[in-house]
């Protein structure tokens, strides 16, 4: 951050503001993937009823989450 570097992640990024300044992720954000998913479910299935099944990393929680929402 002080070298004003960017860093590509593949994980979620920080909450720290001055870091976030130079963070950049591969990863879509949870509500996005999550709720992608469940329109293409409403939408193009039959399928009304859904099971989660994650671990207990970072953004599998993220996604639990944005999911229960």
């Amino acid at each position: 951050m002080r070298q004003q570097i960017p860093m590509i992640l593949c994980s979620i990024i920080s909450r720290d503001d001055q870091q976030q300044k130079w963070m950049f992720s591969t990863i879509p954000p949870p509500v996005f993937e999550v709720d992608t998913r469940y329109e293409y479910l409403r939408n193009k299935t039959e399928i009304r009823k859904v099971g989660v099944i994650y671990d207990q990393s970072p953004y599998a929680n993220l996604l639990l989450k944005a999911a229960q929402r």
